[in-house]
């Protein structure tokens, strides 16, 4: 498990993060490659999926609170409009961060090792319980 730490948060670089993403690929061999990506890291992820087919081959990716505006005022499913997406909305997540309130999330984990596995709500104690809002990119439900 690699864990990155992209450099100058508050002042992106795409090549300075694109460079440390490649060389964190490398790094994971050719076992099973699973990745999550919060926040900044999720355009910088789709950018880099983008720049050359293939050159980011996973087995799972799960894209985790995209960034709002300044930084995809589009947004992330408008600014990558070929993608096919399975969303899960936690309606009042916040930026499903510890400030927000979430903490371990035991069905990531769960996503993360097993890919039939699905992602369920962790509701920290602030949040009332909706249900969430399950939906793919091409309008039917996600069972």
């Amino acid at each position: 498990m690699l864990y990155p730490q992209l450099s100058d948060p508050d002042r992106p670089s795409v090549h300075n993060w694109l460079e440390l993403l490649d060389s964190e690929l490398a790094q994971l061999g050719d076992g099973e490659r699973v990745v999550i990506a919060h926040s900044l890291a999720v355009p910088l992820w789709l950018h880099a999926v983008s720049r050359e087919p293939g050159v980011a081959q996973t087995d799972r990716v799960l894209l985790v609170s995209p960034p709002s505006p300044p930084y995809c005022p589009e947004g992330v499913e408008a600014a990558y409009p070929d993608l096919r997406l399975d969303t899960t909305i936690v309606p009042g997540g916040g930026h499903l961060d510890r400030d927000s309130g979430y903490g371990p999330w035991p069905s990531i984990l769960a996503c993360c090792r097993d890919s039939a596995a699905r992602i369920e709500p962790n509701w920290p104690s602030h949040v009332s319980m909706p249900i969430p809002d399950r939906r793919r990119r091409d309008g039917d439900d996600v069972a």
